[in-house]
């Protein structure tokens, strides 16, 4: 039998999925064995919904906790593991897809439902709400642990969208995401901070190289340090930021330089790179961590 691999990662019902032999045959044994453990990390993690809570369908620090581990403990290989937030990240996908065609929909009805509809069409189900806390307490820790740093992004500002629509919308419009007012403030930002670099000769001939780059705070990333700090959004200070790496290996070596003298010349050419921010941005004094 012909064997997809759609056909095998892409559904979660049993009677579409392929025998073992067939994976074999069409795709080899490490294939097969990815399917397993997405399989197995699929039911210890179904095993969990049964004691959500039924009106949040949230778990537990704790039972988050344990579904990390059983997926974990399910999971022979990186790539197992990949695969099944890839997955995951599908679905939720999907979720804030027919949200957003609701979202039309009611716009379209002036708020109204469309006749022959469920009273409860326009709100998230069960399986939706538990999908966008496992988004946010389970599968975005995973991504994060293994690097995947745009899965966990992702996961973390559609589970927000999903579960807090209203302050989504509110600091996505105070961010400006659409209109590229961050990215532009970090181009800026960065093509200065290049040009004053270049133009330092002593300082340029003391390292190999550096690389700037820069960084917009996500929605949700905002929205947790205003709820753990109790500020509004304005006063949020690091909604951009820029992380300057300075190599100067090459130039130890050529030096022939110890380990400590390398030290102390990479602490000496940071400290000079930090006095050129400082000379193109006013600086705050009580935010300065590196008295």
């Amino acid at each position: 039998a012909a064997v997809g691999l759609e056909g095998i990662f892409g559904s979660d019902n049993a009677l579409m999925k392929p025998a073992k032999s067939d994976i074999v045959a069409a795709f080899g044994d490490l294939v097969l064995t990815y399917v397993e453990d997405v399989q197995r990390m699929t039911a210890a993690e179904a095993m969990m919904t049964c004691v959500a809570d039924e009106e949040t369908q949230a778990l537990s620090e704790e039972q988050y906790t344990l579904v990390m581990s059983l997926l974990t403990k399910n999971s022979s290989s990186a790539p197992s593991m990949i695969i099944f937030l890839a997955k995951r990240l599908d679905l939720v996908q999907g979720i804030v897809q027919r949200v957003a065609t609701l979202q039309q929909l009611l716009t379209l009805t002036d708020g109204g439902r469309p006749a022959g509809a469920d009273p409860d069409w326009a709100e998230l189900t069960a399986a939706e709400k538990h999908s966008a806390h496992m988004a946010l307490n389970v599968w975005a820790h995973l991504c994060n642990a293994m690097g995947l740093n745009q899965f966990k992004s992702d996961f973390e500002d559609m589970a927000f969208r999903l579960l807090h629509p209203e302050e989504h919308a509110a600091i996505h419009e105070a961010l400006d995401t659409s209109g590229r007012k961050c990215e532009r403030v970090l181009e800026d930002c960065t093509e200065a901070l290049k040009r004053d670099l270049r133009s330092d000769a002593a300082l340029m001939a003391e390292i190999e190289g550096y690389a700037i780059t820069g960084r917009t705070k996500s929605p949700y990333s905002v929205w947790r340090k205003m709820q753990k700090k109790g500020l509004t959004v304005d006063e949020v200070l690091d909604k951009v930021a820029l992380r300057i790496v300075i190599d100067v290996q090459e130039v130890c070596d050529l030096m022939q330089e110890d380990t400590g003298q390398c030290k102390l010349r990479g602490a000496r050419v940071c400290y000079a790179a930090r006095e050129k921010v400082r000379a193109l941005w006013p600086t705050l004094v009580d935010k300065d961590k590196d008295k």
